[in-house]
């Protein structure tokens, strides 16, 4: 449906629609993701973007992504279970994470979706490589970007690649910086972590893998984590919550600063 009307122009205020052939999106195509955006951004729409019809309802032109992660544009009504209104402090669209998964599993993993594992080190590692994929980090990941094929399946094979193409779009990016993980910090030196990798790194005691010993060496020395333990939020066993700054601060940089959320079961087309 075009998000076509006819405005009635009065000077000094925000113009209305007259005509307003807009509904509330039951016809449109189904928008997969949550959109939050700070209430403020309503006045920096361009005209074009925004209108108030003649029940005094605000509408919103917003791109969104269904339910195949394809962009969507169109029209969503300031109505209740469409857009609603936050606090900050309710911190809506965030979840929580725990990933204690062993590295091993991850790098098993990593090394089987981004094709460096060799058929016999997949049909070796399979287990580390399932453990990996059924942990909660992944599990998150998949529901977000993996995006299912025309038959409903999904490839399972998430790669930095695919990460990278996410974050190009902005619905998307929003998504992943609203995850809250908490794991060990790369910067908390943990021998008995660092030494699991030794079998994928081809390192036992008899023939050790004297790049692999050099590179632990490095890691340790630049590990920084120990020299704080014991400060506000620096525990002592390394496991921190790692927040998405950038996302952290936009969202509490004004204490009156208030949210809306665009949960668009359905959004008009363009």
């Amino acid at each position: 449906m075009n998000a076509q009307g006819q405005r009635s122009s009065t000077a000094g205020t925000l113009d209305a629609w007259t005509e307003f052939p807009l509904h509330s999106g039951l016809e449109g195509k189904a928008s997969g993701y949550v959109r939050i955006l700070p209430a403020s951004s309503w006045d920096a729409l361009p005209d074009e973007r925004k209108a108030i019809d003649a029940e005094k309802v605000r509408w919103w032109y917003v791109t969104v992504g269904d339910m195949e992660g394809n962009d969507i544009s169109g029209w969503a009504p300031e109505k209740d279970l469409i857009v609603t209104r936050h606090s900050p402090w309710e911190w809506p669209g965030f979840s929580t994470l725990q990933d204690k998964l062993p590295l091993d599993a991850h790098l098993a993993r990593t090394l089987d979706a981004t094709g460096c594992a060799t058929e016999d080190e997949i049909a070796r590692y399979a287990a580390l490589i399932e453990e990996a994929e059924l942990g909660p980090i992944l599990s998150k990941l998949y529901e977000i970007i993996d995006q299912p094929d025309g038959k409903g399946v999904r490839d399972n094979k998430l790669t930095p690649a695919e990460l990278q193409a996410a974050l190009g779009k902005s619905w998307l990016a929003q998504q992943l910086s609203l995850l809250i993980s908490q794991h060990e910090s790369e910067w908390f030196w943990n021998e008995e972590k660092w030494n699991q990798l030794d079998k994928l790194m081809g390192h036992t005691p008899a023939e050790p893998n004297l790049n692999w010993v050099a590179e632990k060496k490095r890691i340790e020395t630049i590990s920084w984590w120990a020299e704080l333990a014991g400060q506000p939020g620096i525990r002592a066993n390394g496991v921190a919550w790692h927040f998405h700054p950038a996302e952290l601060i936009r969202l509490f940089y004004k204490p009156s600063a208030r949210l809306i959320t665009m949960e668009m079961l359905q959004i008009t087309n363009k």
